[in-house]
This record gives structure tokens, sequence and C-alpha cells, in this order.
């Protein structure tokens, strides 16, 4: 999977060490319970939302997604989205378009 991140990341509560994480995603190591929040270029689907486990799955391996929040546990994630939506109200039609413009 090739992970591109945004430049302001929404981030949960509970994540400390962004920079650490994302070293660590960047060498493929998986870290327990944390969720992506991300936007893939060529799919319709404004965000998706998976694990690491998942993540690392073979049918993902060529797809290019910009990470745009990260989080610990699944309802988590759910809530940043909620958060991105909440930011972004003004501007919802063209949400996906500012994340790609600005990873």
């Amino acid at each position: 999977m090739n992970l591109k991140f945004y430049k302001k990341l929404y981030l949960d509560e509970n994540i400390e060490n962004e920079d650490e994480i994302i070293e660590k995603l960047k060498d493929n190591i998986k870290i327990f319970n944390l969720y992506l929040v991300c936007i893939a270029k060529n799919i319709n689907h404004t965000f998706e939302i998976f694990s690491l486990n998942e993540a690392f799955k073979d049918r993902y391996k060529d797809k290019e997604y910009i990470v745009v929040g990260m989080a610990y546990g699944k309802k988590q994630a759910f809530i940043l989205v909620k958060n991105i939506f909440n930011d972004n109200i003004k501007d919802i039609n063209h949400i996906k378009e500012k994340f790609l413009k600005n990873k």
C-alpha cells in the first residue's frame, strides 16, 4: 500500500507521537488498534476507514491512499470523520478535492 499523509492530520486525542507512528507506517510496521481515515484517488468514496491489519492485506498493495486522520479504535475513527465533516461543512461538496490537493 502506498500511503501519503495530509499535511495537517486529524488525530484522535490519544495519539501523541504522530511522527513516530508515521515512520512505523512507512516501514510497514503494524500498530495494534490503529485505524486510518483515508482518501483513495481513484475510488468514488469520500473516506475509507480501515485498521492496519486490513491495510496490509494483498488487495491493498497496489493502491494509493492519502491518510487524513489516525485514531486508536474504530469508534474514534468514526468520530474523526464526523469532525472532518464539521470542520469542512462550508465546502462539503469539494472536501475530497481539498485533501487531494493538500497532501
